[in-house]
């Protein structure tokens, strides 16, 4: 199952958060995001993430599934295929502990070039 899959109408091409301006003026200009971009928007949002997760030792799934969806437009290739395996299992799972959360993030950052 894909993201497609999950939400009808949900565009298969690669996006970056707009909210950096590199990012938008990249994107205006018909570009991809460079490998540098990428990282810089899973280190923004998995610091982000950790940063307002603080004190929390159980999630959600749909705030998992919300930061999944989030993650899976700054990524691609293995990465994007990463959030694409945890995303179904969001649908079937009440709560995620902060332990399977760091193993995945871990994972994640693995799978993406340094910038």
């Amino acid at each position: 199952m894909t993201v497609p899959d999950l939400i009808p109408g949900w565009r298969t091409t690669k996006l970056c958060d707009v909210r950096h301006s590199q990012v938008r003026n990249t994107l205006q200009a018909g570009k991809r995001c460079t490998d540098a971009m990428a990282r810089m928007m899973i280190d923004d949002l998995l610091s982000q993430w950790r940063t307002d997760a603080a004190d929390n030792q159980l999630f959600s799934a749909s705030r998992v599934q919300d930061f999944l969806f989030e993650l899976w437009g700054a990524t691609e290739g293995r990465a994007r295929e990463l959030v694409e395996e945890w995303l179904p299992v969001t649908v079937h799972r009440e709560l995620f502990s902060v332990e399977e959360l760091d193993g995945l993030f871990a994972e994640l950052e693995a799978l993406v070039p340094s910038r």
